[in-house]
């Protein structure tokens, strides 16, 4: 038996000796996109277009002085009855049959070979188009005129206000403007082709011409439903119906053809202009965005009030979802309330006893006689949401899409068996800082001298060395346990403190037995450590803790990792997949592992300062989170826009995003805020 084509299964092609008429929902071709199972087709063209893949999608001009695949003039859209007219844009003529050939400079992007110059207009790029080209404006504004007086003797109301929108140009000043002079000359004829030809087709006044007319040069639009589907192809309108695989029910698709590249300007502009607006690509947000700028093109503010870096690169839309119909709901922003100022308070336990702690040595009570305590003044309490004190002089920076995150955690949005205390791989760079400096230097000498063996024992540990909890990190730093011999026992264990110093002792004892034998565990002579050197500590301990905070979470919610199979299936699945995770996070820091920076001088990575670098490793942390259940923020889709790495201010808005929606996602499973990564 000769081989199936898999294609045959989606549709069933017509025999020539037995033609079957077409109906809207059938194809004269067919697309597939097997990823979100979904295929497109249309009865009325034979080539289709690449759909608005992604339900947000940002919107800003090229090059060109347009909107690449997201400008109406220029690339099929979602349909959107509040803009019927639209689907009547007249597409770019190649064949010398199509009625706007003659017109076909409109569609040219302007280069300075258009223009002419001064000599000081060189220098400033600033031009004058050419006469010939001068010539080709008119003869295009000449035909929409002669259309218009057409139109004018059927239609006497509000023509006054349209006419003033035609004048002759004489001079460009920039590219905007000649798009914005197109987008003008094309909108005027796709209106008139709605209203004279269109919409009496619809109504049922004129029949459909079996001949061709203009109509089969318009640009058409993309459906969702048979009702719009059905009204395209009763008025001659091309059209391109998007359904699911489970919608195919013996319709017949005569091709089956990969979609047709746009051939549009995806390239930016140098420098780029500002983002207008990012959600769906037929709402009528988008087209009243696009109206906006173009009315503000002439007399509105520089478009590069706001502008990004500078640049020339290529931009791409990557699908991400399903295809979404612009009546479909859109991706809503990360929901998140904001904490109070003060936050949820990490409290002392409350079975502290005041009785002197077994570790510290009795003293003479005054011949028996009972002394009254002097109280202890109140500590103020640590806010667990709150930032490092950024004016401290100590404290490294911590990113600005970074900072006030935590403030920002819905604290109810936790699963209840998660809640924990917070346990760290290295030392919580909060534990540091409090209202004693004198501590802080302190902490800090202790954890130097700890830190060389603390690390080696992680690394050389066969089995994952859990994390510490944060009671425990503090006996630790603060050498609570010393005033014994070092290698004397805690007796007696009477309360949460007690059991801090005694983990901690044990804690060290065993790694300095283990990787350092004969080295006390604490500093045997002060020694001064400068400003550099403690905000290089502290930075260390935020990125270590940061990096080992996301390895353990996306190892707990990735749900691309697969878990059923057999035992030799899993293991080659989970190698692969593995490896592909661990190439993402060595991205993400630009290199080393969990205990070891790749750089312990400069920031990289996801810190790094430049944006294009940075951008790299934030495009790794975007793919990485991309598996995480949880609903996405509006702005996730931006991170496949190829354009991003240049535009910084749009970048740092996704940056943002993904920081708060990493922050959410590790409190809801583990219960509390997460340690924040800080730059030098």
């Amino acid at each position: 038996m000769a081989r199936i084509d898999p294609y045959f299964l989606l549709y069933s092609l017509i025999i020539i000796s037995l033609p079957a008429p077409l109906t809207y929902a059938d194809g004269a071709v067919g697309c597939l996109y097997p990823l979100t199972q979904e295929f497109v087709t249309s009865p009325t063209v034979t080539e289709i277009p690449t759909p608005p893949f992604s339900s947000t999608r940002d919107l800003y001009r090229g090059a060109d002085g347009l909107y690449g695949e997201d400008d109406p003039t220029q690339h099929p859209q979602p349909y959107n009855s509040r803009f019927p007219y639209m689907p009547c844009i007249p597409k770019q003529p190649h064949d010398p049959q199509d009625p706007y050939y003659p017109h076909r400079f409109m569609w040219t992007q302007i280069t300075k070979h258009h223009l002419d110059f001064t000599s000081q207009g060189a220098v400033r790029g600033e031009g004058v188009l050419k006469s010939i080209y001068i010539a080709r404006l008119d003869d295009a504004i000449g035909l929409v005129r002669e259309r218009l007086k057409h139109w004018k003797t059927t239609h006497r109301s509000g023509t006054n206000r349209f006419f003033h929108c035609l004048v002759v140009g004489k001079t460009i000043s920039s590219v905007r403007v000649f798009a914005e002079l197109r987008r003008c000359w094309l909108t005027i004829l796709a209106i008139l082709e709605y209203d004279e030809k269109i919409f009496p087709r619809i109504r049922g006044i004129d029949p459909l011409p079996t001949s061709l007319s203009n109509t089969e040069f318009c640009i058409g639009a993309f459906v969702w439903n048979d009702a719009d589907a059905l009204q395209f192809f009763k008025a001659g309108l091309p059209f391109y119906y998007v359904r699911h695989y489970s919608q195919f029910d013996r319709q017949n698709i005569i091709e089956v053809k990969p979609f047709q590249q746009s051939g549009v300007c995806m390239q930016a502009a140098n420098p780029p202009y500002s983002l207008i607006y990012t959600g769906q690509a037929g709402s009528d947000d988008k087209f009243a965005a696009i109206y906006k700028a173009s009315v503000q093109c002439i007399a509105g503010p520089s478009p590069f009030s706001n502008m990004h870096l500078p640049g020339q690169y290529q931009s791409s839309y990557n699908l991400s979802g399903r295809l979404s119909s612009p009546a479909e709901s859109s991706v809503s922003v990360l929901s998140s309330q904001i904490a109070s100022s003060t936050g949820p308070i990490r409290g002392h336990s409350a079975t502290s006893s005041t009785s002197k702690p077994s570790y510290l040595r009795d003293r003479p009570s005054g011949g028996g006689k009972s002394k009254s305590k002097k109280a202890n003044p109140p500590q103020q309490q640590r806010d667990v949401y709150a930032d490092l004190p950024a004016d401290h002089p100590l404290v490294p920076t911590l990113p600005s899409a970074w900072s006030g995150i935590k403030k920002l955690i819905d604290p109810k949005a936790f699963k209840t068996e998660s809640k924990e205390k917070l346990k760290t791989i290295v030392p919580d760079p909060s534990l540091l800082f409090g209202s004693d400096d004198t501590r802080l230097m302190s902490y800090l000498t202790q954890w130097r001298h700890v830190r060389s063996v603390w690390l080696k024992h992680c690394r050389q540990s066969q089995s994952a060395q859990p994390a510490v909890d944060n009671g425990v990190w503090r006996k630790v730093l603060g050498q609570q346990l010393f005033n014994d011999t070092e290698e004397g026992e805690i007796t007696r264990i009477v309360n949460r403190q007690h059991q801090d110093a005694f983990d901690a002792k044990r804690l060290l004892l065993d790694i300095f037995k283990l990787h350092a034998p004969g080295t006390p565990m604490k500093p045997t002579s002060p020694v001064d450590i400068s400003g550099t050197e403690a905000k290089k500590l502290i930075r260390e301990l935020s990125l270590i803790n940061f990096h080992y905070q996301l390895l353990a979470l996306d190892y707990l919610v990735d749900k691309s990792r697969v878990r059923i199979g057999t035992s030799a299936q899993l293991t080659i699945s989970t190698t692969d997949h593995d490896q592909s995770r661990n190439a993402l996070i060595s991205k993400i820091f630009a290199g080393g592992d969990v205990f070891t920076l790749s750089s312990d001088v400069s920031d990289q990575g996801i810190l790094a300062p430049d944006w294009a670098i940075r951008i790299v490793s934030l495009r790794a942390f975007w793919q990485l989170m991309d598996s995480w259940p949880g609903e996405k923020p509006a702005l996730w889709n931006r991170g496949a826009d190829g354009n991003l790495h240049k535009m910084q201010r749009a970048g740092e808005e996704w940056e943002r995003a993904l920081a708060i929606f990493y922050v959410q996602t590790y409190y809801y499973h583990f219960g509390h805020p997460p340690v924040l990564p800080t730059r030098l």
